[in-house]
């Protein structure tokens, strides 16, 4: 997880998505809130040690709605920088 804390500081997103997270969201989501306790995150449970997918975002950019399902996240809002709403999806497919 350090390795995976100093690449997204080197690279500064205002989003991540992540697939084939393998553990269940309550780990999943701790684990990411430890690295990025500031951001916001929704997660999707895996399924024993297959699937899983989180996706996370900076507040200070925008805000967002999340709506999942069991193959997908969408996070609709806004973008401080944009002018119009916008629409993030995290898709899983096997």
């Amino acid at each position: 997880m350090l390795a995976l804390k100093e690449l997204l500081s080197s690279v500064n997103p205002d989003a991540v998505f992540f697939q084939e997270t393998m553990v269940d969201k309550f780990r999943a989501k701790e684990s990411f809130l430890k690295l990025f306790p500031s951001w916001s995150c929704v997660v999707v449970d895996s399924v024993g040690n297959s699937g899983g997918f989180l996706s996370g975002w900076n507040p200070c950019v925008g805000q967002f709605e999340a709506y999942q399902s069991f193959l997908s996240i969408f996070l609709e809002g806004r973008v401080s920088t944009l002018p119009d709403s916008v629409t993030l999806q995290n898709c899983y497919g096997p």
